[in-house]
């Protein structure tokens, strides 16, 4: 059985223990991927972008990550992750990533491949219910088919799947983010687990300038889906409300809706000169637009901690900050 979690203490440090956590900083983006190609529903992972997709994902590349010194990227054994990078990565002028766009595939271990969970049977069922309504109402040249049907047919275009998921996701995203309460199923995960899974990640990099030497930054990328962080943001974001700090939030409209394609968001956390830590969020839209929050240190270190006692995870030192 794992020990309940909390800082170890450092005693006397020498000289180079004390240069440690100065001047440092490391930062993770997170993108979700781009358009994905028109075709079969159940594709298995295989699909990539499309061309459009392919534009989009260069025009994003060249806003946010132009001019950065990216050290590692992190796709998810989804094959449309990795062309996204690909393509931002083109957008922005960034040589050399292609070998180094980790997916959890091939023998690879991608440390940020980040949960994608999935709708039980029975919701997964009834959200399609909706769309097939939805698609019989929009498309009556083709009568009693269902969306599936019109995408395998070539009937619905790239432009028609993205603005068709989009509109019936946002409102089961929302649903699995309302799962508070309720037990895990074989085919459903709760949102705090998936949070703590992705919390068990960023605990580290919120404690990595602590560990490493004056003057050094780490700057990582990480493309995944729809799902992958909406819980770790309802458990950890930190927003100003009337004046008042709140942790997390119970709708996705308090944060400006889930992630869309190409939406993402920026988590930079830094040690000054003194090694006192700064943390800065930014949620950014494909659009452009950005909206700075905080992050609840205290509920990323107690969800890393579930995750960490659930997994029967060995405590390292990177996983507690170096006390001052």
């Amino acid at each position: 059985m794992e020990k309940e979690r909390s800082p170890r203490p450092v005693g006397e440090r020498n000289t180079e223990q004390k240069e440690l956590g100065h001047d440092t900083s490391v930062r993770i983006t997170f993108l979700r991927h781009s358009q994905k190609e028109p075709g079969k529903v159940a594709d298995g992972g295989r699909r990539g972008i499309t061309t459009k997709g392919v534009i989009r994902a260069k025009n994003v590349g060249e806003k946010i990550f132009r001019g950065r010194n990216i050290k590692m990227a992190y796709g998810t054994k989804v094959d449309r992750t990795a062309a996204t990078l690909q393509a931002a990565f083109e957008g922005a002028g960034v040589t050399g990533m292609d070998k180094k766009i980790l997916q959890t595939k091939d023998g690879m271990n991608a440390f940020f491949d980040l949960p994608h969970p999935g709708f039980d049977a029975e919701s997964e069922k009834k959200m399609n219910l909706e769309m097939d309504e939805y698609v019989r109402a929009q498309y009556p040249g083709h009568p009693g088919k269902t969306y599936r049907q019109l995408v395998e047919e070539g009937v619905l275009s790239a432009d028609d799947q993205e603005e068709i998921e989009e509109r019936f996701q946002e409102k089961y995203v929302q649903w699995y983010l309302d799962l508070v309460g309720e037990q895990p199923t074989p085919d459903r995960s709760l949102p705090r687990q998936d949070a703590a899974s992705v919390a068990y990640k960023i605990n580290r990099l919120i404690n990595l300038p602590d560990h490493m030497k004056k003057g050094e930054s780490v700057d990582l990328v990480s493309s995944g889906h729809k799902y992958s962080t909406e819980g770790f943001l309802k458990y950890c974001i930190e927003r100003e409300v009337n004046g008042k700090k709140v942790v997390g939030f119970n709708r996705l409209e308090d944060i400006g809706g889930s992630m869309k394609v190409l939406d993402g968001w920026d988590l930079v956390i830094s040690n000054d000169a003194s090694g006192k830590k700064n943390i800065k969020l930014v949620i950014r839209r494909e659009n452009g637009e950005e909206k700075e929050y905080g992050l609840n240190v205290e509920m990323v270190s107690k969800l890393a901690g579930e995750y960490m006692q659930d997994k029967n995870i060995t405590q390292k030192r990177i996983d507690f900050p170096i006390l001052r």
